[in-house]
C-alpha cells in the first residue's frame, strides 16, 4: 500500500475538511455551514461528494492516524434525493461509512446534526462487534440527530455492539425514549457510560426548565431510573441533573411544585447509588472469576484415578477436562455464567453472615469495635483461604462489605435477569424460578433413548381387558 501523506495533504486541502493532529486525539472534522437552503444544499451535495474518493481512501489506509472522526451538518446524498443530479444516485453517505467501518484507529465517532433514517441504518451497520478487533468505542449523537424512532433502532443494534460509551445530547424525543430506554438499557451488556443531556420535548416552550425533557417529565425520569436499575454494566451515568447550574435552576424554579423537586433529588441520588452498585457488581465479578476455575469446578482437582460421580469409571484424562472447561459459561451476560455468580456471591451473603453471628455469640457482651475488629479477623481468615487469588483493593472491599449490601446487589442481578429475559416471572414476591443451563456429566447414562420402543400389540389388548 502506498504512503499516507499524499492523501493527508489532499485531506487537508478540502474545503470543508479540518484536521487536528494530536498525540492521543488526532481529530478529523468535516463540517459544512449551517445552511439549509435548497440552491446551497446542492452546492454541498455535489462539493461533498467530489471529495469523497480522497476521504474514503485515506480512511481505510492501514497507517490511518485519525481517533475521532466528527460529521457536522456534513450532507452526502443517502441515496433518497433523484433531483440531485443527473445521475442515477447512490448512497453516498454509505460509501463513507464503509469506509469508516474498515478504518482500525478510530476511538470516537460524532454525528452532530440530523440523520436520515437511511443514513441511520448506514450508522447501525458500522456499530463495532465483539470480537471484531475495531477501537471504536465512543458514539456522539447531537444537535437534532435523531428522533424517538431512530435512537430506538440504533439502542436495539447495541444489543450486539461492544460499544462502551453513549452521548445522546440536544435531541428532540418524547416520552417514547423513556420507555424504550426501560427496556433496551438493561440488554446492553457492554455498555458503560451513558451521558444523556439538554433533550428537549417535541413542542417548544417559552421556559428553558419546560424545554428540558429529563427535568420536565416525571414520567420519563422514572422510566430512566428504572432502566439503570435493571441494569448491571453502567458504572457512569450523566443527566441535567449533574449539571450545578441546571439543578439549581431547577429546585429554585416557582412553576415547579415541591414533591416534584422532591422526586428529582430522589432520582438523581438513586441514579448515583445504582451506578455505585454496578461498580461493585464488576469489582465482585472480577473476584468471581480470578477464584473459580478449573480447580473449583472440579475438573483439575486431585488426580484420583476413578470418577468423582461414579466411583466404578476411570476418570477422564486432565487434558480433555481442561478442553472442557474452555467451553463452560464464564462471561456474566449469559445464563450459565450468571446462575453460577449469583450461587457465589450467595454463598458469600451466607459465610459472612455466619462469621457476624459467630464473633456476637462467642463474645456478647464485648463493645461494638472490639466486634467488628473480631469480624475483620475472621473474615480475613476465610478470604485468605477460599479467594487465594486477590489483590489488596480487592481484600479491602470484602472486608468492609456487609451481608445487607450483598443482599442489595443480588436484587439489582435479579432485577437485571428478569429484564433480560433469564428469570422466570413469579407473582409472588420470592426470588424467581431460574432457568438453568444443565451440563450433562460425561459419567452420566443417557435417559431418553433416541430410538422409539414399539408397543406390543398382544400386551396392549390384555391391559384394556384387565381394566
Amino acid at each position: 500500500m502506498s504512503s499516507i501523506t499524499p492523501l493527508l495533504n489532499a485531506v487537508k486541502n478540502l474545503r470543508f475538511a479540518k484536521y487536528v493532529e494530536h498525540p492521543i486525539k488526532t481529530t478529523l472534522r468535516l463540517k459544512n455551514a449551517n445552511d439549509f437552503v435548497d440552491f446551497r444544499k446542492r452546492e454541498f451535495f455535489i462539493e461533498n461528494r467530489n471529495g469523497l474518493q480522497v476521504l474514503t481512501k485515506f480512511l481505510s489506509h492501514k497507517d490511518c492516524p485519525v481517533k475521532i472522526f466528527v460529521l457536522k451538518y456534513y450532507m452526502l446524498d443517502d441515496g433518497t434525493n433523484e433531483r440531485l443530479e443527473n445521475y442515477q444516485t447512490k448512497n453516498d453517505f454509505k460509501v463513507l461509512m464503509d469506509a469508516v467501518k474498515k478504518n482500525k484507529s478510530i476511538r470516537a465517532l460524532k454525528f452532530i446534526g440530523k440523520l436520515s433514517n437511511h443514513q441511520i441504518k448506514n450508522v447501525c451497520e458500522i456499530l463495532p462487534r465483539v470480537g471484531d478487533g475495531r477501537p471504536l468505542v465512543y458514539l456522539k449523537l447531537s444537535t437534532k440527530c435523531v428522533n424517538d424512532d431512530q435512537l430506538e433502532k440504533i439502542l436495539k443494534e447495541l444489543q450486539f455492539s461492544s460499544l462502551e460509551y453513549l452521548h445522546v445530547t440536544e435531541n428532540k424525543l418524547s416520552l417514547k425514549t423513556g420507555k424504550t430506554l426501560k427496556d433496551i438499557l438493561p440488554k446492553l451488556h457492554h455498555l458503560q457510560n451513558f451521558v444523556f443531556e439538554m433533550n428537549h420535548p417535541l413542542s417548544a416552550y417559552s421556559n428553558e426548565i419546560d424545554n428540558n425533557l429529563f427535568m420536565k417529565s416525571q414520567t420519563f425520569r422514572k422510566d430512566f431510573e428504572i432502566a439503570v436499575h435493571n441494569n448491571i454494566s453502567l458504572t457512569n451515568v450523566r443527566t441535567d441533573f449533574d449539571d450545578q447550574k441546571t439543578m439549581k435552576q431547577f429546585i429554585h424554579s416557582k412553576k415547579v411544585s415541591f414533591d416534584i423537586k422532591d422526586n428529582a433529588v430522589e432520582t438523581r441520588a438513586n441514579l448515583e447509588f445504582w451506578t455505585n452498585c454496578n461498580n461493585d457488581i464488576q469489582l465482585l465479578y472480577q473476584i468471581f472469576k480470578k477464584n473459580r476455575g478449573i480447580r473449583q469446578i472440579g475438573l483439575s482437582d486431585k488426580q484420583a484415578p476413578q470418577s468423582i460421580r461414579n466411583q466404578n469409571k476411570t476418570r477422564l484424562p486432565v487434558e480433555l477436562r481442561r478442553y472442557i472447561h474452555e467451553f463452560l459459561p464464564s462471561s456474566i451476560n449469559n445464563k450459565g455464567g450468571i446462575s453460577t455468580f449469583i450461587d457465589w456471591i450467595t454463598n458469600l451473603r451466607y459465610a459472612i453472615m455466619n462469621i457476624r453471628q459467630k464473633v456476637h455469640v462467642e463474645s456478647p457482651h464485648a463493645f461494638v469495635m472490639q466486634k467488628e475488629s473480631a469480624v475483620k479477623k475472621e473474615k480475613m481468615i476465610y478470604f485468605r483461604a477460599n479467594f487465594p487469588n486477590m489483590n489488596r483493593e480487592e481484600m479491602n472491599f470484602l472486608l468492609n462489605i456487609n451481608d445487607r449490601y450483598i443482599e442489595v446487589l443480588l436484587d439489582k442481578i435479579y432485577r437485571y435477569t428478569r429484564a433480560t429475559g433469564i428469570y422466570r416471572k413469579t407473582k409472588d414476591a420470592k426470588p424467581p424460578v431460574f432457568r438453568r443451563l444443565k451440563l450433562k456429566s460425561v459419567d452420566e447414562e443417557s435417559s431418553s433413548s433416541t430410538k422409539r420402543k414399539r408397543k406390543d400389540s398382544t400386551t396392549e389388548t390384555t391391559k384394556r381387558r384387565r381394566t
